[in-house]
Formats: structure tokens, sequence, C-alpha cells
């Protein structure tokens, strides 16, 4: 299935980001992603046993907010 539009890549996300999901959707390295989720200063992180999630909706929130201080 090829995604199309904006709205289909975001609801393809899960509920939960991996901090290897965070890598992928930014195209960055898993461990600058690790990085961003051990500062606590880019986004809240919801810990379950020893891993480490982000919301999907927080992570978005917090790609809203880069946007809005780059433009």
């Amino acid at each position: 299935m090829m995604l199309q539009t904006y709205e289909d890549v975001l609801l393809a996300l899960p509920l939960l980001l991996s901090p290897s999901d965070v890598a992928a959707a930014l195209d960055i390295s898993v461990n600058y992603a690790r990085d961003l989720f051990r500062s606590g200063a880019a986004f809240p992180t919801i810990l379950l046993g020893k891993r480490r999630f982000v919301a999907r909706a927080n992570f978005l929130d917090w790609l809203e907010s880069i946007e809005e201080v780059q433009s």
C-alpha cells in the first residue's frame, strides 16, 4: 500500500513510537533518536519497563512546534 497524503502518513504511525520509529520518521540515526528521548526537552516520553516511547500526538505536536519556530 502506497501512502498518498500527509494524513495517510500520520495515520500509519503507531500510537506509541519507539526510538526506531522516530528515527525512521525523521530520517536520523536511532542513536540520535535515543538522545532525543533521553533529553526530555524534545517531547515527553513514556517508560514501559525499560523501554521508552513517545505518544504519536506528543511527537506530532513537537514537530509542529519546530515548524513554527523555523517559520
